[in-house]
């Protein structure tokens, strides 16, 4: 289906309302005795191939890690049972619903998992960009600045020890270009941050593409009360729009909001560009 018109039949939907009750859980793994890690991953997985990318090199950091996976395909949750990652202690796949991408699973697992034990989380999402060439550099870039290096981790570990951050992303990928880079979200965007004590400017914009990136969680401790009064589109496609790419372009506003900075996750460590010198120039920013 052509990416306008499925945008324009998602605003005709009535939608879904945010589900209520805990995620179904499809598989766990039995719990080590070791102690809890310091790390979490919280990935939703549409494509199994992927997902097992993806935690290949998580795992290859060589720290040890709990990994809550979401996922609406059985398939998905029959590749992890035959693919444990090494370091992980606990994996738990929950069912969810194909609706709002990867994010309406994310604030589920915000709003009901206990995070707090944690000093730094990792969100990760199969994303493919169906229909786009640049899918594959996108994610694998993304990925790059996100995941260190094995000679890195140590160094980047530390960075997760520093008192402050909020979220941390890849550098190149935080997009501020209001003039290119709002689409058709501007309107649901400010409507969201009327919900919280948005503190930056009433047309700005500051989010990271892709939406992957490690979090404290008690940054985004607030999101689900945020964005629950929403009703979230039936999955047709769309490449714009949605609830799903409102949201994304709130949570660097959200942890601003709740008193917490934003980083680089590039190993070796590089500044985050602020404003003015982001270069706005991810693969397919053009």
């Amino acid at each position: 289906m052509h990416a306008r018109i499925a945008q324009l039949l998602s605003r005709f939907d009535k939608g879904v309302p945010f589900p209520r009750g805990a995620m179904p859980v499809v598989w766990s793994a039995p719990t080590s005795p070791a102690p809890a890690p310091q790390i979490a991953v919280i990935l939703h997985a549409h494509y199994p191939d992927v997902a097992l990318e993806l935690l290949d090199a998580v795992n290859a950091m060589g720290v040890e890690f709990d990994l809550f996976v979401t996922t609406s395909r059985a398939d998905v949750a029959e590749a992890f049972e035959r693919n444990v990652p090494s370091n992980a202690r606990l994996v738990t796949v929950f069912g969810v619903e194909n609706v709002g991408r990867d994010v309406l699973p994310f604030v589920r697992c915000v709003e009901t998992l206990d995070l707090s034990s944690y000093k730094a989380v990792l969100k990760l999402h199969t994303k493919k960009t169906v229909g786009q060439k640049y899918g594959d550099v996108w994610r694998d870039e993304i990925l790059r600045r996100l995941i260190p290096e094995t000679a890195d981790t140590a160094e980047f570990i530390a960075q997760l020890e520093r008192p402050g951050w909020g979220l941390l992303g890849p550098s190149t990928f935080l997009l501020t270009d209001s003039r290119r880079f709002w689409g058709a979200n501007k309107r649901r965007t400010q409507l969201l941050r009327r919900r919280f004590n948005y503190t930056g400017e009433p047309n700005g914009l500051e989010f990271f593409a892709g939406t992957m990136f490690w979090f404290w969680p008690a940054a985004l401790e607030n999101l689900p009360e945020i964005v629950r009064p929403e009703s979230w589109e039936k999955e047709r496609g769309q490449l714009d729009g949605t609830l799903a790419h409102a949201v994304e372009r709130i949570l660097v506003d959200v942890a601003r909001a709740n008193g917490f900075a934003i980083g680089s996750s590039d190993a070796p460590y590089r500044e985050l560009p602020d404003a003015t010198t982001a270069t706005n120039e991810y693969p397919g920013a053009r």
